[in-house]
């Protein structure tokens, strides 16, 4: 017999917690994810996990294009996991980042024009962010009390201790 463990999104978003000061590029806001988020890949049933304390600016969208498409909407969620993703960076997994990112975007009900532009938009002027240390560096702040920046934390704490340095990959929870 086979069984398997279910794992469930949480059923009424993503938990943030957004202080006032918290501000990265551009003086964009900033959030400290407040509880472990799963996101479940319907194309590989791959789960990823987001891990309390991680900080994220949502969509990195230029202020320019911010006019149309703001940091918050409905692709809130899959702009977090692909935060993480890009802050990972791990080589040659670009391309499955950005999958992640339009699928999980188009399972909130983004439209398949505006996620298209979003992918394209990611694709043009992402390269400069993934992997980069400044991507990594500083991401992690106190879910309790919301003082950022903390010394960094593994995405998987049951696999690796050192907190040092990122990751050399970000594989799926199992």
């Amino acid at each position: 017999m086979v069984t398997f463990k279910i794992l469930q999104a949480q059923p009424n978003g993503l938990p943030v917690i957004i202080t006032r000061d918290l501000r990265g590029p551009e003086n964009r806001r900033m959030a400290i994810v407040a509880s472990d988020y799963l996101y479940h890949d319907p194309a590989t049933l791959d789960v990823y996990l987001v891990p309390a304390g991680y900080i994220t600016d949502f969509a990195s969208i230029p202020w320019p294009a911010s006019l149309l498409l703001p940091p918050f909407g409905l692709w809130t969620e899959g702009s977090v996991v692909h935060d993480l993703l890009y802050a990972v960076g791990e080589k040659g997994c670009r391309d499955i980042a950005d999958r992640i990112l339009h699928t999980a975007i188009r399972e909130q009900g983004v439209s398949r024009v505006t996620a298209g532009a979003i992918l394209i938009a990611v694709k043009l002027f992402g390269g400069r962010a993934y992997g980069r240390e400044a991507e990594w560096s500083d991401r992690f702040g106190d879910p309790a009390s919301g003082q950022a920046p903390l010394p960094r934390l593994s995405p998987h704490p049951q696999v690796r201790t050192d907190h040092s340095t990122r990751p050399a990959c970000i594989s799926p929870v199992t």
